[in-house]
């Protein structure tokens, strides 16, 4: 089951109604299992086509590795007092950050566990297809002229946020392609200056990401950093800041290591936008036209809710792929650093090099309830609080499919008419549909 073909057809997300009598196939929303990457979803599908309503506490026993005897997540939220929160935000009380960060701590007790399945030995990374001359002159819009003589190194610069899981599928992703990973966090979420804790460091030493530790730079943005823009109410500020910071602390890192020459490649992006293996086969191998004066952006699928969906984002590569977001970004070093000028910082283009390679997917729509509980709370754009009366009715009454089918309802609800079947794509805009490899597995 590991050998995977990672381009459509994909295997959809969206429950399907079981054929087989008596059959109940169970599991955690996107609970990523370690190389077989089984992706289960918090679905219950039961026979004679409907869906199984599964006793409270079944539900509420799901918890994940290492706490056998803790409390199960449904049970760690219902202790917590979200009615005083509710009432500490409606009064504007200042304590209400710190229940708040409260909140969040419980959440991310949940988001770092690891997957309750032992590594599965006998999944293999997919082997390389490497690209021949032909494949250079007609990839993209006239971005390469051949094959290089000697392969490119490639960097990748990540800001992380919560992303525990979607970072293991990103690693096993390219983790044989990329020479270094360089992550960039901060000591606090990018709504409001609320702290957290730096997620790479409680994640470095779990067995789930001990392989690529040796290809890993971890960069931070400390308390002294954030405090520059502790007066800047515009709700990019922190994520632009972390931005042109990972640009500032490679080059430092360059210079004292001299890695990477001016004709290797470095992409920037978020931890949930993966590009596919063959476009970084591309990057690595191709030599890259003079007419590429910026970036390369790589226009990927967005599903949204359902994996058999995709989304018509607001920053394509191009309007004849309405159905891409075009993050992230590849620069060679030298494009990179003639564009470090006048403040600017190379980083994720948003579709707007001009110059683009189509496959990879953004796993923004990670509907674990943790997590999409904690990206509500902290992201830029959030309100952060909006729907606190919400959870708490459906956790109250121990209600993890009601809660689930929240993070559902409230994307398809709040972008209605912009996203389509993936059947429904013309060709060009499904050659953006690139599952990650450890994705593509699905169990229903």
């Amino acid at each position: 089951m590991c050998d995977i073909e990672s381009k459509l057809p994909l295997v959809g997300v969206k429950p399907e109604k079981s054929k087989k009598r008596g059959s109940i196939i169970a599991g955690i929303a996107l609970i990523l299992l370690i190389n077989s990457f089984v992706i289960i979803w918090v679905g219950f599908l039961k026979s004679d086509d409907t869906e199984a309503e599964l006793e409270s506490s079944e539900l509420n026993s799901i918890v994940r590795n290492d706490v056998k005897n803790s409390l199960s997540f449904m049970d760690t939220l219902k202790n917590f007092n979200f009615s005083n929160l509710i009432n500490l935000i409606e009064i504007e009380d200042s304590n209400a950050m710190t229940q708040r960060l409260e909140l969040n701590k419980l959440l991310i007790d949940f988001i770092l566990k690891e997957p309750l399945v032992e590594v599965n030995n006998s999944c293999k990374i997919p082997s390389i297809t490497m690209p021949t001359p032909l494949n250079c002159l007609t990839a993209g819009n006239r971005i390469f002229n051949g094959l290089k003589k000697d392969p490119s190194k490639v960097g990748i610069l990540i800001q992380l946020g919560f992303d525990a899981d979607t970072l293991e599928i990103y690693m096993h992703q390219v983790y044989d392609i990329v020479d270094y990973f360089f992550i960039i966090e901060s000591t606090t979420s990018h709504l409001q200056h609320q702290k957290k804790p730096l997620i790479w460091q409680l994640l470095q030493n779990q067995n789930r990401f001990a392989i690529f530790k040796d290809k890993i730079v971890n960069f931070v943005l400390d308390d002294s950093d954030t405090a520059k823009n502790i007066n800047d109410n515009s709700i990019w500020a922190l994520e632009s800041q972390q931005e042109h910071s990972r640009w500032t602390k490679f080059l430092e890192w360059n210079k004292n290591y001299q890695y990477f020459s001016d004709d290797d490649i470095l992409g920037f992006g978020d931890a949930d936008e993966i590009p596919s293996r063959q476009n970084l086969l591309l990057l690595k191998h191709c030599s890259i036209s003079r007419d590429v004066t910026k970036a390369i952006d790589i226009g990927i699928w967005f599903p949204l809710s359902y994996i058999k969906w995709a989304f018509k984002t607001d920053f394509p590569v191009h309007r004849s792929v309405p159905y891409s977001l075009g993050d992230p970004s590849f620069w060679t070093v030298s494009n990179a650093k003639k564009f470090n000028v006048n403040g600017n910082a190379p980083t994720r283009m948003r579709g707007k090099s001009g110059h683009f390679l189509l496959g990879g997917a953004h796993l923004s729509n990670y509907l674990y309830p943790p997590f999409a509980m904690i990206k509500m709370l902290t992201c830029s754009e959030c309100n952060g609080v909006t729907h606190l009366k919400e959870w708490k009715k459906l956790i109250d009454d121990k209600n993890v499919r009601g809660l689930e089918k929240f993070f559902i309802d409230h994307n398809v609800n709040l972008y209605s008419g912009r996203t389509v079947s993936l059947e429904d794509l013309d060709a060009k805009n499904k050659e953006t549909v690139s599952l990650p490899w450890l994705g593509a597995l699905f169990f229903f």
